[in-house]
């Protein structure tokens, strides 16, 4: 069975996060969850967010569509600074995933859409933030497995 372009692209953005555990960056990462509460820090859950699709977008017989990831990040609240440790993490994370912004040819580009800090105080004991990525990416009307 063939795999959709949104999750071959999905697969993609997963190896680079998992090379980031790899390389030490980051300490855990999950997909399929919004936030890896338990665990070693800094950690990163990703999920798919929205998906907007314009038919017949930009090429015939094509879906022209938005996949929006949502990474949750965590650090740990402890840490003397966890701003910037959160700040950094997001930085080592954008360069990452901008060093292919097609996922290896699968899209048209992928770029940051929001980020939001989710709770940066010392009664919780853990720092975090929602980061959004949106990846634009067309494929056939009739078989989402075919890149057009």
């Amino acid at each position: 069975m063939a795999e959709s372009i949104e999750k071959l692209i999905i697969k993609n953005v997963d190896g680079v996060l998992t090379a980031l555990v790899t390389s030490g960056v980051l300490k855990r990462f999950v997909a399929g969850t919004f936030l890896p509460e338990d665990g070693a820090r800094p950690a990163c859950g990703m999920m798919p967010n929205d998906e907007d699709v314009t038919r017949g977008g930009s090429k015939y017989g094509a879906n022209d569509q938005l996949l929006s990831l949502k990474l949750s990040l965590v650090v740990d609240e402890g840490n003397e600074k966890p701003l910037y440790e959160l700040l950094d993490l997001i930085y080592e994370i954008d360069k990452a995933l901008m060093v292919s912004k097609t996922r290896a040819g699968l899209a048209v580009t992928t770029r940051k859409l929001a980020r939001r800090f989710l709770f940066l105080d010392p009664v919780t004991p853990m720092a975090g933030a929602d980061v959004d990525y949106g990846i634009v990416y067309s494929s056939d009307i009739r078989d989402p497995a075919v890149k057009v």
